[in-house]
C-alpha cells in the first residue's frame, strides 16, 4: 500500500471555474459551438458538455394563457361566486375561462366555446384553495 502517492501529471485537475463560466457563456450567446469551445479553452470535450447540460434552461416551456394577476382575477371572481353560494362546475369554470379570454382579448387557443382539461388541471394545481362543486 503506498503511504506517499504523488501525482505525476497536472490532468484532470480541477479546471478554473472562470474558464469553464466564460467558454459556457460562449456557447450560450452562440459564439461558437461546444467543439469550438474545446478548442479554444482546451476543455475536454465530455466535460464542457457535462458542464452545459447542467445549466439550467433559460427558456420558459409552458406559456400561461392568463398573466398570473388576470388569472388571480379569475380566481377572486369564483371566490367570490362561492361566497354568494353560486358554485362552478369543471364544466362553468371552462367555459367562465373562454368567456374570459373572450371578452378581454387575450390570445388563447382554447377551442369549442371551453377552455381545456390541461388549463383545468393546471389551475387547480396552482389554487388549491379553490373547490368547485360536482354536478
Amino acid at each position: 500500500m503506498v503511504f506517499k502517492y504523488k501525482r505525476k501529471t497536472e490532468r484532470a485537475q480541477g479546471r478554473d471555474e472562470n474558464v469553464m463560466n466564460r467558454a459556457i457563456n460562449s456557447i450560450n450567446q452562440r459564439e461558437t459551438s461546444i467543439r469550438g469551445d474545446v478548442l479554444q479553452f482546451r476543455i475536454p470535450y465530455p466535460t464542457l458538455r457535462k458542464h452545459f447540460l447542467k445549466q439550467p434552461s433559460k427558456k420558459q416551456r409552458f406559456r400561461l394563457f392568463f398573466s398570473g394577476d388576470i388569472e388571480q382575477q379569475l380566481v377572486q371572481n369564483i371566490q367570490e361566486m362561492d361566497a354568494r353560494f353560486y358554485g362552478f362546475t369543471k364544466q362553468d369554470l371552462c367555459i367562465l375561462a373562454f368567456e374570459f379570454a373572450n371578452r378581454n382579448n387575450l390570445p388563447h387557443h382554447f377551442r369549442n366555446g371551453t377552455a381545456g382539461e390541461q388549463w383545468y388541471s393546471n389551475v387547480m394545481r396552482r389554487y388549491l384553495e379553490l373547490r368547485l362543486r360536482t354536478p
